[in-house]
């Protein structure tokens, strides 16, 4: 299988899986944790931290289809959504259990770093387009 090349920076590469583990361990770590103290928010939680896995190789089996950097922001937005679920179930069992992990809602705002990469990877793609379009 031939994987679909990029047109920027962004190209399908061992790299994807760190940059997968990487963006989903602290949830899988999280949900085991609290699977012992909690089963309810900690099953949940390791649920947010195994679908993107799920997503993310299913994207890495399709490579042939599928254009890496789509492909990556896609994955960065599936992250984001499970790390906000996992977020707002910590933060509703935290204030109904005897455990206090989010120390308030001011916490949520760690969820703008998502946003904030996805925009940074953008920009980083359409400099990178720039560069191997008019070599100097």
């Amino acid at each position: 299988m031939q994987p679909q090349k990029g047109n920027g920076q962004f190209q399908w590469n061992a790299g994807w899986f760190g940059g997968q583990i990487g963006g989903t361990a602290y949830l899988v770590i999280l949900g085991l944790f609290l699977a012992f103290k909690d089963p309810i928010p900690g099953t949940i939680i390791l649920a947010c931290g195994l679908v993107p896995n799920i997503v993310g190789c299913v994207m890495w089996k399709r490579r042939d289809k599928l254009a890496p950097y789509p492909s990556f922001q896609m994955l960065l937005l599936v992250i984001f959504i499970f790390t906000a679920i996992a977020f707002f179930t910590a933060s509703h069992f935290s204030r109904h259990s005897e455990w206090e992990f989010i120390s308030g809602s001011g916490s949520a705002w760690m969820l703008l770093l998502f946003p904030a990469f996805m925009l940074w990877f953008h920009f980083y793609e359409q400099a990178s387009k720039k560069r191997i379009k008019s070599p100097t």
